[in-house]
């Protein structure tokens, strides 16, 4: 929903059909008027309650998307830990084995 959606929405002057209507209080006080005007208020809280629960769940797709890329960080790190010991390791085990042959 752009900006000037929102304006329309909250455009009290601004009849069912888009004209303009003239200001509020310079026409009699009718059923009709004050009907469509609860009826604007109700479309306009629907489209704010809509609108909020589209960010909520935005919002906890991000925080999920968050987590699972701070789970692939520390998965990560972790192989990368045992990646590098066992390079340690088999470094060591050939400096051993060079060692050894050198000897011979």
């Amino acid at each position: 929903m752009d900006v000037r959606t929102l304006k329309t929405l909250y455009d009290v002057r601004q009849q069912a059909n888009g004209t303009p209507s003239p200001k509020v209080g310079s026409e009699p006080f009718t059923i009709e008027g004050f009907a469509q005007r609860v009826q604007a208020l109700i479309n306009d809280d629907k489209a704010l309650i809509e609108r909020l629960v589209r960010f909520a769940q935005a919002h906890d797709l991000l925080k999920k998307n968050a987590e699972r890329a701070q789970k692939l960080a520390q998965d990560g790190n972790a192989a990368m830990e045992t990646y590098q010991k066992q390079v340690k390791t088999l470094e060591e085990r050939n400096m051993l084995l060079l060692s050894q042959q050198a000897d011979m």
